[in-house]
């Protein structure tokens, strides 16, 4: 198994080369909020060996990820002879998946890795919705959280919208029906940029995948309820049509 791993490593089909770094750079590089420091390695990859030189895959660019082999004696010495190779592959545990970029070994799980993150809009340090980032970029929080966070409302807030936007996604099967509600009610302030990235997170971060059926947009399905939203949606559009200031309001609208 394990020369047949070399064998094929000589020479990987272009394809599978790029669609192994780039995954690994998605999980890696942009997934991961940190990766371990690289570590001092003494680590001989196939193209090191001299040997094999002439069979390794001619490339512009050498693939970010490959097989690299424990350098056994310390030293980063070419290999000059084919009686080196075996004494490599023969054992398990000499040889592994290797980033070239960063000079160690590929992360050995990406369990961690999301995107989530990196998809969520921060809140401008200066704003009065500065602290309530947490409320934007998921749906775990529960209504006693709510209550509890209270105290975190700036004082350029008033009660009822901290309560209406922190609640906006408080729960994930009720977020459309929230949206809705929300439309009808003067409690957020549409103009704002902050609301602006509530009310778009909501709307377009897919969730699970259940049946076929993404779950946390099955109300746009039901006639009834994408009625009572259009109508929301019509209402809030004739009250600031004539405001020039609610640029946002309406983004937010054709959204």
């Amino acid at each position: 198994m394990c020369l047949q791993l070399v064998a094929f490593e000589l020479s990987p089909p272009r394809a599978f080369s790029a669609w192994r770094d780039i995954t690994y750079m998605i999980l890696c590089d942009i997934g991961l909020n940190s990766v371990p420091d690289p570590q001092d390695l003494s680590v001989l990859t196939l193209d090191d060996f001299r040997i094999l030189q002439s069979l390794v895959a001619k490339r512009q660019e050498l693939p970010r990820v490959t097989v690299a082999f424990f350098n056994q004696d310390g030293r980063n010495s070419v290999r000059n002879s084919a009686e080196d190779i075996p004494d490599f592959v023969d054992t398990g545990r000499s040889f592994g998946l290797f980033d070239r970029s960063r000079r160690s070994w590929a992360m050995a799980s990406f369990s961690g890795s999301s995107s989530a993150e990196l998809c969520t809009p921060p809140m401008p340090i200066s704003s009065p919705y500065s602290g309530l980032h947490d409320f934007v970029s998921g749906t775990q929080h529960t209504p006693n959280g709510i209550i509890a966070a209270q105290t975190d409302c700036s004082d350029e807030m008033n009660l009822h919208e901290f309560l209406a936007f922190s609640g906006l996604r408080c729960g994930p099967r009720l977020q459309w029906f929230n949206i809705a509600r929300e439309f009808a009610s003067p409690s957020l302030s549409f103009s704002r940029e902050e609301v602006h990235t509530l009310i778009t997170q909501a709307a377009w971060q897919l969730g699970p995948l259940s049946n076929g059926v993404r779950e946390w947009h099955v109300d746009l399905a039901i006639s009834t309820f994408g009625d009572a939203l259009l109508r929301a949606l019509s209402s809030l559009l004739r009250m600031v049509q004539a405001n020039w200031q609610e640029e946002v309001t309406v983004r937010t609208i054709g959204t």
